[in-house]
């Protein structure tokens, strides 16, 4: 099965996470994902909304305090 590109023009570098503020993604996997296998990619799909919910929970969590 091959992934959607996760990829919404928001392409930023969060210094702090290593995450492009957009996507989620690390830059390796960026670069990488035209050369990814569907499977690599489905993984990292399944990484990088892993990554936003937690980055959601934690600034629903900070804006609350």
């Amino acid at each position: 099965m091959n992934a959607a590109n996760p990829c919404v023009g928001k392409c930023e570098i969060d210094t702090k996470s290593g995450l492009c503020i957009g996507c989620y993604r690390t830059a390796e996997e960026i670069r990488g994902w035209m050369n990814y296998s569907g499977r690599r990619r489905q993984s990292i799909i399944r990484k990088r909304v892993a990554r936003e919910k937690r980055i959601s929970i934690a600034l629903t969590r900070r804006g609350s305090s």
